[in-house]
């Protein structure tokens, strides 16, 4: 019986641990991540147990690790007694051959004899120490990694080259469609094939045997092997002219060529620190390079500096890969021989470099080689690397000890196994940088020569532009404490002498101020009768008429009458008792609308305020509308201020005898702010509406019906066109305003029954029905219903409510084209559980004091 690989208890903690990845449907690989004090053995299967004890042998985690992962994350002792049984019961079931051998089984089949023709049994082999995606397994689990494994995996990505011959992207399968080459030594499973043409043609194709000749009727063998392929050509023509004789002599009319068909098979031994060490079968135009990638490269603990080939106990050849990755040579990438071995070393030197270098990670050093090379090794430094000097950090056996090596000493500098090298990064600080803003003509950054000075600086910056403030000019300085100290400048008596020039430091700033930066940005405004009234910015010497021409010119309603300056009140005294904050200037307009010699020539001052008054008489045209029952509907301009609507009605020809007066209404814009409110107050109610009925019926709410109630800006306001028809100017006959729609339809036929109804509906009109009958007709009443608050919206807009006569609904009269609206009931929320606990107790503490008080009176 082959003895399993570790402990019962370590099988079974750790198949605890990852099972409990596949009861949770769980992909974290981190296992200190998982909850397992929710797993019950006795809910798993035997197949569950078995897939995992393999994992459990390949962890490498010690058993006490194991269990402190288990006990971390909760696990019961009592589950892990039944696990425990589980194990063993399996394992007596499986006798000699359980799980870990066949694991074992299938390592020793791919080290064994494998071939480039089965691609993917070679994948596998690469694969078998590292869980990947394309593991069975992993396909249905998901990939669960150990801590062992994710280090050794990160290990494997730190070397450098270690994944050149492990990778699928890139093969070094030999090709087989090469030319024969003419070295090529035969031996024996080579097929050849003679080709003759000319005066005779004819073709053989004859593989070599295992004694080394090949057979050709009526020559007999002929021996090849261990010769090369031109070698070769060589012997059977000389043989194969005693058959041919126009092969012979000066002028041949019959020609020969010998090529190879297919290739020999070879068994090639792979020893060492190889991934996969072994003895593969490869073709015989196979080089080392081949062989190497039919392993899957080297070990953790191999070397791609020193792989070696052995041919009948003698080095033949010795391979760096670091030509190949570096430089792209393949030296030495000799053809292989049936038999020959390649031995992978161990590293001998292996060292880590780290920080602002290229490719940062672990590379193998020959004796000879420096940190130079390493530097070499890596690509060089990064743009953001300190390459002056490098940190080394070495293990003396006893402790660790760092050293600084200068980039001088870097080609004569050693380095030993386990050594780290760190490249930091360069400051970020310039060592000669000033930098000039403000009111120069080329502001920004500048080198700073030796002894430069603050003129020179401002002559590279192009010199000190004409808003440049001359009084004042400041330099701010970081001193070596890492403070700032700001030097004054007075730039005239720089300009203007050069013995007050200033020598200027590295990360100098200097910043000439303009004078624009440091007085209050003066403007102008123009209010009123203009094509763009506003705020402008002002100018020196800019008069009324200037301003009003930037403003696009007066308009047709401006007033003549009166032109308004208002302008600020400076200095005044604090003593000064005077109330006065602005001073006023009056000017004429023309009636030609030009201004008046004193006004055009009136100068503005910052922050002045000119006021252009609008016309008294000034009015433009106001446009009605009528729409409906007349002889002429259409729009209207009113003809005055007090136009009514007894006038329009005249206007527009009077009634039509299909007219019906009872349903004249009028609709009036409301002003921009109450339709502002009324679109929240109507979007907010329907919203409300629309999701109560969405959360009962599960509709969807209509952005079309939201669009169309927001976007009702006007008003209805009820009329009685009767009485105004009859006692036109009464107080009936409402003046019109722009903007106002005269509506008077025909005699209408319907009423309409909503709101909580069980069927609301349009019906008939019938003069002899009551307000109750036609609830009736729409179902009557549902639960919800509102009754003693129904009301009726007449055709004309008006309104008429339910009212009370003691304990009875008087209902409101129909007539033809009303509409009844019963509405709802106002929700009752039930008391929670808190609000009724916060009242008892306000009640008992309300009650102990009352008792308090009570014992307390002395009667």
């Amino acid at each position: 019986m082959v003895k399993i690989l570790c402990s019962f208890k370590l099988i079974f903690v750790f198949a605890l641990l990852l099972i409990t990845v596949i009861s949770h449907g769980q992909q974290e690989s981190d296992l200190s991540k998982q909850d397992i004090s929710k797993i019950k053995v006795d809910e798993l299967s035997d197949d569950q147990v078995k897939s995992f004890i393999d994992r459990a042998e390949q962890s490498g985690m010690t058993e006490q690790q194991l269990e402190e992962a288990a006990l971390a994350r909760g696990m019961q002792p009592s589950e892990i007694a039944k696990l425990r049984d589980r194990v063993e019961k399996i394992q007596k079931e499986r006798g000699s051959t359980n799980d870990s051998e066949k694991f074992l089984n299938r390592e020793r089949k791919y080290s064994k004899e494998s071939t480039l023709t089965n691609k993917d049994e070679i994948l596998t082999n690469k694969e078998s120490l590292n869980v990947k995606e394309e593991d069975p397994m992993n396909v249905i689990f998901g990939t669960i990694l150990t801590k062992k494994e994710k280090e050794l995996k990160q290990l494997q990505e730190k070397i450098f080259g270690f994944s050149l011959f492990n990778q699928k992207k890139l093969t070094f399968e030999p090709s087989l469609n090469l030319a024969t080459p003419q070295n090529y030594q035969l031996g024996p499973g080579d097929e050849l094939i003679i080709d003759i043409w000319g005066a005779s043609q004819q073709t053989y194709q004859q593989k070599i045997t295992p004694e080394g000749n090949i057979l050709i009727n009526n020559l007999g063998p002929i021996f090849l092997s261990g010769i090369t392929i031109e070698e070769a050509n060589g012997i059977i023509k000389k043989d194969i002219s005693k058959i041919y004789a126009g092969l012979r002599g000066s002028a041949p009319n019959t020609f020969m060529k010998v090529s190879l068909g297919n290739v020999r098979s070879i068994k090639v031994n792979i020893v060492g620190d190889a991934y996969s060490p072994g003895t593969y079968t490869l073709p015989s135009l196979a080089t080392a390079f081949n062989a190497m990638y039919a392993a899957g490269g080297i070990s953790i603990n191999g070397s791609l500096r020193n792989v070696k080939v052995v041919r009948n106990d003698k080095t033949i050849a010795e391979l760096d890969f670091y030509d190949f990755l570096l430089k792209g040579e393949q030296k030495n990438n000799i053809r292989l021989q049936d038999n020959d071995v390649i031995f992978v070393s161990p590293f001998i030197d292996r060292v880590e470099i780290k920080g602002q270098v290229k490719r940062p990670g672990l590379y193998d050093m020959k004796p000879e080689e420096s940190l130079k090379d390493l530097i070499y090794f890596t690509g060089g430094f990064a743009g953001t690397a300190y390459s002056q000097r490098l940190k080394i950090f070495r293990k003396t056996g006893k402790e660790n000890k760092v050293l600084d090596i200068f980039a001088q000493k870097a080609d004569s500098f050693k380095l030993v196994n386990g050594d780290e090298v760190l490249v930091d990064s360069m400051l970020n600080r310039f060592e000669n940088r000033v930098e000039i803003k403000g009111a120069v003509y080329r502001s920004g950054i500048f080198a700073l020569d030796s002894s430069m000075t603050l003129k020179q600086l401002i002559a590279k910056a192009d010199g000190i532009r004409g808003d440049a403030f001359m009084n004042r000019a400041s330099i701010y300085r970081t001193k070596e404490d890492l403070t700032m100290e700001a030097i004054p400048v007075d730039l005239s008596a720089l300009m203007s002498s050069a013995s007050n020039d200033i020598t200027l430091q590295r990360e100098d700033l200097v910043i000439i101020p303009s004078i624009f930066d440091i007085k209050e940005e003066y403007t102008v405004q123009v209010e009123g009768e203009v094509r763009r009234p506003g705020t402008y910015p002002y100018t020196a010497n800019c008069s009324v008429e200037d301003l009003i021409l930037q403003a696009g010119g007066l308009l047709e309603s401006a007033s003549f009458a009166r032109l308004e300056v208002a302008r600020r009140v400076k200095n005044v005294m604090a003593e000064n008792t005077s109330n006065q904050i602005a001073e006023i200037y009056q000017f004429q307009i023309t009636q030609e609308l030009k201004l008046s010699d004193t006004a055009a020539r009136f100068t503005l001052k910052p922050f002045d305020q000119v006021f252009i008054r609008r016309s008294p008489g000034y009015e433009t045209q106001a446009i009605i509308r009528v729409q409906g029952e007349v002889i002429f509907p259409g729009k209207y301009s009113l003809s005055n201020k007090t136009e009514r609507i007894s006038d329009l009605i005249k206007r527009a020809g009077g009634l039509t005898p299909e007219a019906y007066p009872k349903g004249g209404r009028l609709t009036r814009k409301l002003p921009e702010n109450e339709q502002q409110q009324q679109r929240k107050k109507t979007l907010k109610m329907l919203k409300e509406q629309l999701i109560k009925e969405r959360m009962k019926k599960g509709g969807e709410m209509k952005d079309s019906m939201i669009m169309d109630l927001t976007t009702a800006n006007d008003s209805a306001i009820g009329i009685n066109l009767d009485r105004i028809l009859a006692n036109p100017k009464s107080s009936y006959d409402l003046i019109l305003q722009e903007g106002d729609v005269l509506i008077i339809p025909k005699e209408l036929q319907t009423v309409r029954i909503t709101g909580k109804v069980l069927y609301p509906i349009v019906t008939r009109f019938d003069k002899n029905q009551r307000f109750k009958k036609y609830i009736s007709s729409a179902g009557g009443y549902n639960a919800e219903a509102k009754k003693s608050h129904s009301y009726v919206i007449y055709a004309n807009g008006t309104v008429n409510q339910t009212k009370k006569v003691f304990f009875f609904n008087n209902y409101p009269k129909i007539e033809p084209g009303a509409e009844i609206v019963v509405p709802q009931k106002a929700e009752r929320r039930g008391m929670s559980a808190g609000e009724s606990i916060s009242i008892a107790t306000a009640v008992s503490s309300l009650a102990f004091i009352i008792v308090t008080v009570v014992n307390n009176i002395k009667w």
